[in-house]
């Protein structure tokens, strides 16, 4: 089991296609959480099985064409309480 939080301000061209789609993987994958989607970026926390998890973090970057460049990755935030 796997929890992933993650966030990156990028410009997204059309955030409806983008909420569709992401919709659609989560469901297939049985993924639990909450994903914000917005003109200028995501912010989310996905959980579930590791591989699952993995696999939308990955088509999702790949979709936002975030490449293993340095500075183009979803940003995993260290876990941490927020009260």
């Amino acid at each position: 089991m796997r929890v992933a939080s993650f966030y990156r301000f990028t410009d997204i061209e059309d955030p409806e296609k983008l909420k569709r789609r992401l919709q659609v993987l989560c469901d297939k994958a049985a993924l639990l959480g909450t994903v914000l989607v917005a003109p200028e970026g995501v912010n989310g926390t996905l959980a579930g099985p590791t591989a699952a998890v993995q696999s939308v973090l990955d088509w999702l970057a790949q979709f936002l064409s975030l490449e293993q460049s340095a500075g183009a990755t979803l940003m995993m935030p260290r876990s941490g309480a927020c009260v």
